[in-house]
């Protein structure tokens, strides 16, 4: 039931006759449609309806979590994968740099031999 204006008024004046020029601010504090305010059950439906909303967003995020670590695992498996490529890289140079360093070792020494070899003829 909505109140008029006119009960308004009326209620006021009655309101200045019973507990003097207070009654202005006491009319202040009515609201002028009192369908809009809210019950205790309005709110516990409204607790309701939010704590509802609330567990479907958790589990959206769960899952959204889960799609990101599982991106994550598959990250993690590719630099696991990497790390495993380069090491078998760095165990071919080192065979590489071994070899080639054999190879100039042995050929400094071929050329060293030349050399006494070639400086004894000549001194000969």
């Amino acid at each position: 039931m909505s109140i008029t204006e006119t009960d308004r008024i009326e209620l006021h004046n009655q309101l200045v006759e019973a507990i003097g020029p207070v009654a202005t601010k006491l009319m202040q504090h009515i609201p002028p449609d009192w369908t809009q305010l809210a019950t205790k059950s309005d709110l516990a439906a409204l607790g309701t309806e939010l704590r509802g909303e609330m567990k479907a967003m958790e589990g959206r995020i769960a899952r959204r979590f889960g799609i990101i670590d599982g991106r994550f695992g598959k990250i993690e498996g590719q630099f696991e994968r990497l790390r495993g490529e380069m090491k078998a890289m760095e165990g071919r140079i080192a065979g590489q740099i071994a070899k080639f360093s054999l190879t100039v070792v042995l050929a400094l020494l071929g050329l060293v031999v030349a050399l006494v070899v070639s400086g004894a003829l000549g001194a000969a």
